[in-house]
């Protein structure tokens, strides 16, 4: 029966990878390979197809340990509006089904219910019916409102700074308490210089399960929780060596490959920080007492990174604030 099913998935993944790279030219379609605890290994196909404004939200996975499929599907309207007086655009309105292994609620692995989207300027907002995957065994009913900005600004002296920023509020259906959370991002860069901070802070009084950010620096195995945390890093990054190696294809097939392969070897220099703050409550005769417990960690190193067209092979050696060194290998 196992045999049977697996037969019937590769049958049909095939089959809608065809038909969905026959329908444009090109060929937006990527394999999905991924584990989750529901479902253990789940593979299967996404796609990015668009015909003219409308861009079909379709994607499908199959789950081996389960036995179930994990699904998008929906469309997406590219297409608005400007805001009088305002200078924004109103539009890319989306509307999808999902039960899928993507969540932008911590601690959770998925989500199964109605996803709608629109987009103001550079904010894209999005709004979510449904369940959270199970953790433990609870699988809570929420509907939330998730609001994430991205911009970047050139500076004076070549500097160029990236913010980026999510925040989520959302709500337990069952008891109508809220829970949200506010996460930050800022980059300075300078040519290969890179300065780069990430902060957050949640309040969670609906009790989600699992709700609370989780930080660390490389080559530190511990991971540090908290409602607040906060990370820094230092990077210079420097090209060793460049080059491409060209592809002798026949004609049949030139349009659909690339022409050469691009080769680098690129090396860095990293200095990273990071921590956590979690409440703690302490009890007294007369009254219970809140106070912030707080960890940091500190990691510094080089590193260097091959990569082949897509493929990329990185060496990591590594220096902890507890005065052990750590050699990291991995692709």
């Amino acid at each position: 029966m196992m045999m049977r099913k697996l037969f019937q998935l590769l049958l049909f993944t095939a089959a809608l990878v065809f038909l969905l790279a026959a329908a444009s030219e090109a060929q937006p379609v990527k394999p999905v390979f991924t584990s989750t605890s529901l479902d253990g290994q789940l593979v299967g196909i996404d796609t990015d197809l668009q015909f003219g404004i409308w861009k079909p939200i379709a994607a499908l996975a199959y789950g081996f340990n389960s036995g179930h499929f994990r699904y998008k599907a929906g469309l997406t309207l590219a297409t608005g509006f400007d805001l009088p007086g305002l200078g924004e655009r109103f539009g890319d309105f989306s509307a999808a089904l999902v039960d899928w292994p993507d969540s932008p609620i911590l601690g959770r692995e998925g989500q199964s219910g109605i996803e709608v989207g629109w987009r103001v300027g550079s904010t894209q907002f999005s709004g979510f019916w449904g369940t959270l995957w199970p953790r433990e065994g609870n699988a809570p009913q929420i509907q939330y409102l998730s609001v994430d900005t991205l911009d970047t600004y050139q500076l004076p002296f070549d500097l160029r700074l990236s913010s980026s920023s999510t925040m989520i509020i959302g709500m337990l259906v069952a008891d109508e308490k809220l829970f949200q959370s506010m996460t930050r991002t800022l980059t300075l860069s300078l040519g290969d210089l890179r300065l780069s901070g990430r902060w957050g802070m949640l309040e969670n009084e609906a009790q989600l399960d699992g709700f609370e950010f989780t930080t660390g620096v490389r080559g530190i195995s511990q991971s540090l929780k908290g409602q607040e945390f906060w990370n820094v890093t230092l990077e210079r990054t420097f090209s060793m060596y460049e080059s491409a190696i060209p592809l002798a294809l026949p004609v049949e097939v030139q349009a659909f490959l690339p022409a050469s392969l691009p080769v680098g070897l690129k090396g860095a220099f990293f200095v990273q920080a990071g921590g956590a703050a979690r409440h703690q409550i302490t009890q007294t005769e007369d009254e219970d007492a809140s106070s912030m417990e707080s960890e940091m960690l500190f990691s510094w190193g080089l590193s260097a990174a091959f990569s082949i067209h897509e493929f990329r092979l990185q060496a990591e050696l590594i220096f902890t604030q507890h005065g052990e060194t750590r050699f990291n290998f991995g692709f």
